[in-house]
């Protein structure tokens, strides 16, 4: 046999003796996902995007649904706020906006949007519906 060619070894071992395995039936498993507490997903499955500590809910979009002036507000500064459709297209971006930031929606077509808010702290992507 090559040297290269190393004979593999396939061992099949039963769920309940894999290591790191969670048992189902534990309710306080620390590597559940959708955990809050988990370290690896801070504040749960709220939304989407990425979500840093409590950074999620730290954002607002109002109103939504809107079809005028929409406002962005966050509990530090924006450093950039990044609407996209969902083609992928970037229809606005905005840089430095402090806590609060407006934009018109007036000009957009009807659908679905994408709002990506950026903070020092981590990045945001909230829905935001268009009428």
């Amino acid at each position: 046999m090559p040297e290269w060619e190393e004979p593999s070894v396939c061992q099949i071992v039963p769920d309940a003796q894999k290591p790191n395995t969670p048992d189902p039936r534990d309710p306080e498993d620390p590597d559940d996902p959708d955990d809050p507490d988990n370290p690896d997903n801070p504040g749960g499955d709220e939304g989407i995007g990425e979500v840093d500590g409590g950074l999620q809910s730290a954002v607002s979009l109002r109103p939504n649904p809107s079809s005028g002036v929409t406002t962005v507000s966050c509990a530090e500064a924006i450093t950039e706020l990044t609407v996209r459709d969902m083609a992928g297209r970037v229809v606005l971006r905005k840089a430095a906006c402090g806590s609060s930031t407006t934009f018109d929606t007036s000009t957009l077509r009807k659908g679905v949007y994408l709002v990506k808010v950026t903070t020092a702290r981590g990045t945001v992507t909230k829905k935001l519906v268009v009428e």
